[in-house]
């Protein structure tokens, strides 16, 4: 899944006083930036994250700016929530013919 091509974005945090206002949806453009100038040349772009499976908020965020679920991993998070965490993956194929 993981691979020379693929980002892993680690953690994001946003203060509660920012939230809603756009800054989590800026920072993870920015990441999405750093990975297409790495691509210049071509090919297919991934980034992964995950999130925990009871955390509304996170899951819909990452779902709305495009990523897909690819899985749910039980007991990742061990004596928080139930457990679970959510892997979501974000894609692009860029040509490389421009």
């Amino acid at each position: 899944m993981y691979d020379a091509e693929s980002q892993y974005l680690a953690c994001l945090l946003v203060d509660p006083g920012w939230r809603r206002k756009g800054v989590g949806k800026m920072l993870v453009g920015y990441c999405r930036e750093g990975l297409w100038k790495e691509e210049e040349k071509g090919g297919e772009q991934r980034m992964h994250v995950h999130t925990e499976q009871w955390n509304e908020a996170a899951n819909s965020f990452y779902k709305n700016l495009g990523f897909r679920k690819i899985c749910e991993i039980p007991n990742a998070y061990p004596g928080e929530g139930n457990g679970v965490a959510v892997l979501y993956e974000w894609f692009r194929i860029t040509d490389s013919c421009t």
